[in-house]
């Protein structure tokens, strides 16, 4: 929920915005209203980017404007959670605006924004709508069952991973429907210069209309996760084993193909911690023993939730909502304290 300080800053930080004020608060805005592309909802950092966007994407093209916590709350683990809070909030201002079509539209964000915007971009598909992201100079934490274009400055060694060494394909084959990327001559914080917005805004374009190459719709089959039994208390950094029941009905899951199950724990304290491997699922769904999962705990002590979700082999995740996704809570304790409880 939002608190009544961070709603009060959000309004004061947008007042100068420009746009139609779709709320009392003016923290949603839309410029471009009568332009007949799908939507783009984004989330940005400072005032100047969301003008500047919306004239460099042309009159064509509606763009919502929302903006981050950057300079709102500080940033630490906490961040995760407030930033799901807003994002909720923002998505209820949208929706009630009967007049937006949004069930072909376009959600993106960069920076701090972009992690704002993965959560309004969870809200619409879990409501049935055609969503398609665009993250620049950001990685989404949690998976996201849609296709997902990232932007990269091509002089960004902090954000992009290529810049890094690193080969993020493989993560991203199993989090998101398929990916794809563009690179644009900036460095961050320098996308929305005058020199450098026409590039970034040719790169959104490109993304946007790009029909990436998933597979066809999935097969009408339910797929249901059921964690057989587990422990109130996990050692910190430790490992633990749990077994899981996944069953399918109304269809032949084999249609699915190779299914991985794959977790993550969320803490309203420390955040968010994704598990780094996955386990394949038996081909024989719904046999009467579970299959025994093993997860690794997060270092950090506290009330932690883990949540699992079902991936196809290089075709992102089955489905996913923080709030559907099936989890189980454990308080996690540092081996010292684990001690004392027994």
């Amino acid at each position: 929920m939002q608190t009544d300080k961070r709603r009060r800053l959000l309004k004061h930080l947008t007042s100068d915005w420009g746009g139609e004020p779709l709320d009392d608060d003016g923290t949603v805005r839309i410029l471009n209203r009568d332009g007949t592309r799908p939507v783009i909802i984004w989330c940005f950092n400072v005032q100047n980017e969301f003008p500047t966007m919306a004239a460099g994407l042309g009159p064509d093209q509606p763009l919502i404007g929302v903006r981050s916590l950057h300079l709102v709350e500080s940033l630490g683990p906490g961040r995760f959670h407030q930033n799901l809070d807003t994002a909720d909030e923002y998505t209820r201002i949208i929706e009630s605006c009967p007049d937006l079509d949004l069930s072909d539209c376009v959600v993106g964000g960069n920076c701090q924004g972009a992690y704002v915007s993965f959560r309004i971009a969870e809200n619409l598909l879990a409501k049935g709508a055609m969503v398609r992201v665009i993250s620049m100079e950001a990685q989404p934490f949690l998976p996201l069952p849609c296709p997902v274009g990232f932007v990269f400055g091509a002089y960004s060694e902090l954000f992009n991973p290529f810049l890094r060494g690193e080969a993020p394909e493989a993560k991203w084959r199993d989090m998101f429907e398929a990916a794809m990327v563009e690179i644009v001559p900036a460095k961050h914080g320098e996308f929305f210069t005058p020199e450098n917005h026409p590039d970034l805004c040719a790169a959104i374009s490109r993304l946007v209309a790009k029909v990436p190459e998933t597979r066809v719709d999935l097969p009408p089959v339910e797929i249901s996760l059921e964690l057989c039994g587990q422990p109130d208390v996990l050692a910190a950094g430790g490992r633990v084993s749990m077994p899981v029941r996944v069953s399918a009905s109304g269809g032949d899951p084999a249609l699915l193909g190779p299914l991985n199950l794959r977790y993550a724990w969320l803490s309203v304290e420390n955040g968010v911690f994704v598990g780094p491997d996955s386990q394949s699922v038996p081909s024989t769904l719904g046999d009467s023993e579970p299959m025994v999962a093993s997860f690794d705990v997060p270092l950090d002590a506290g009330e932690w939730d883990l949540h699992f979700y079902l991936s196809r082999e290089d075709g992102g995740p089955v489905s996913w909502h923080i709030n559907r996704a099936p989890k189980v809570s454990a308080v996690v304790v540092r081996e010292g304290d684990m001690v004392a409880t027994n």
